[in-house]
């Protein structure tokens, strides 16, 4: 009798056991995608975050060294960078703020938002005296965002220069 019941064991899972290796193996799975959409959301935020700072640097700067300085934020073999620079643009020059899946979308004053793609290039500038934005273009906000997430906005008001994290 004995020997019949270590037969049993030899035969390999039984019908609990197939199922709680199924449970696990489910809920392994549901983690690791939802901790894949928190990856993307965590480069997001630290993208917009960056170029928050990158813009109170541009201003800082316009107002405190000589010259006609310029943010630029553009694409370079399709990942997003910024150059800060008073000379002309060169996009050898910028850094990486952002991948291929990070996407930033620009809303010119009383126009519709758009995207930044190809080799379009925006252009921030600050007025030296008061720090109000300033230049050929003024824009009213920016976001950063994936396909998958709606991303963060920095509203830039125009007046102050003052740009705001939401």
């Amino acid at each position: 009798m004995l020997d019949n019941l270590e037969h049993l064991n030899e035969k390999g899972f039984s019908l609990i056991e197939a199922i709680i290796c199924m449970a696990i193996m489910a809920v392994l799975s549901v983690s690791a995608f939802s901790l894949s959409g928190h990856i993307k959301y965590a480069n997001t935020k630290k993208c917009v975050k960056q170029l928050n700072q990158k813009m109170e640097t541009a201003k800082m700067t316009t107002m405190s060294k000589a010259g006609d300085w310029s943010l630029y934020l553009y694409r370079h073999d399709g990942e997003l960078y910024y150059s800060l620079t008073r000379e002309t643009f060169d996009e050898d020059k910028g850094t990486k703020i952002g991948g291929r899946k990070i996407r930033l979308f620009y809303k010119e004053k009383g126009g519709k938002e758009s995207e930044l793609s190809g080799s379009s290039k925006l252009q921030i500038q600050f007025a030296r005296s008061t720090g109000a934005f300033a230049g050929p273009t003024i824009y009213e906000s920016l976001r950063i965002a994936t396909d998958s997430s709606k991303g963060y906005t920095i509203k830039l008001v125009e007046k102050t220069g003052k740009h705001i994290l939401e």
